[in-house]
């Protein structure tokens, strides 16, 4: 049988004093999965509110990106994802495109990026274990979730059809 794994997304949790309703819902999901990863943004301090163990794992994810990523954040202006979101904020939002916003979204892009390729060596080979990602928030780290969703997707779609001229050129 599979095992159940869960990557969960906070800010803080297990840290600090915010989210406290995932108190209520974690002894709920330590009953539901077999491991659980907690990538949060807040550093490890000295009063955590569950203990890691054999089950639970606590991953220190740094929102804010270092000065080299930032600069490499600058070639999401060549992304359809940096045209989709600039055409939003001009059309629905409505708003004249400014340094700031353009800098939140070329941030965003790259935290999502950074996180996907944070995440991806977390993910056990789904012969073996199935995985949930799990965010409470609708944040860069969620945006990361998805990015790795459409990574792999497109890695899939690849392999698939490598596979496909394999067999056509050596039928089985």
């Amino acid at each position: 049988m599979k095992s159940r794994n869960l990557i969960f997304f906070t800010a803080e949790f297990p840290y600090g004093t915010g989210e406290t309703f995932i108190e209520n819902e974690f002894p709920f999901l330590v009953n539901a999965f077999d491991k659980i990863i907690i990538v949060t943004n807040t550093p490890e301090n000295n009063n955590p509110r569950i203990h890691p163990g054999k089950k639970i794992k606590v991953i220190h994810f740094p929102y804010h990106l270092g000065p080299g990523e930032k600069i490499k954040s600058l070639m999401g202006v060549f992304t359809p994802v940096f045209a989709e979101e600039i055409k939003r904020i001009k059309t629905h939002y409505q708003l004249r495109l400014q340094w700031s916003i353009v800098k939140t979204v070329l941030s965003s892009i790259q935290k999502s990026k950074k996180i996907a390729n944070t995440i991806f060596p977390l993910i056990e080979d789904a012969s073996t274990a199935d995985t949930w990602l799990y965010s409470y928030w609708m944040n860069d780290m969620a945006a990361g979730a998805a990015e790795l969703k459409k990574q792999q997707t497109a890695v899939s779609k690849d392999f698939e059809k490598k596979r496909n001229l394999i067999h056509q050129i050596i039928p089985t």
